[in-house]
């Protein structure tokens, strides 16, 4: 598990050569593409290299509120998807 202030592609893609079960938080700015909405409100999208837009990927994107009255921040949670690849590889 990562904080928002660490990802990155080339980290992320070297933790998860690992075979670690990645869940990091992302920050807001982060571009996260809907490729594919699940029923339970997650997604399926990519973490694209930044100088090489071919480099991506697979994450599953879960975004949530932490139901608190007068706080309607978003976090977002990116887990190592179980797709092998999304397309561009």
């Amino acid at each position: 598990m990562a904080d928002r202030g660490i990802t990155g592609f080339e980290l992320w893609r070297a933790a998860s050569g690992t075979g670690a079960d990645l869940l990091w938080r992302v920050r807001k700015n982060i571009v996260l593409p809907v490729l594919e909405a699940f029923d339970d409100g997650s997604c399926l999208s990519a973490i694209v290299a930044a100088g090489d837009r071919e480099r991506r990927d697979p994450v599953r994107v879960i975004e949530y509120t932490l139901g608190r009255e007068d706080d309607d921040t978003v976090y977002r949670l990116a887990k190592a998807s179980p797709f092998q690849q999304v397309s561009g590889g």
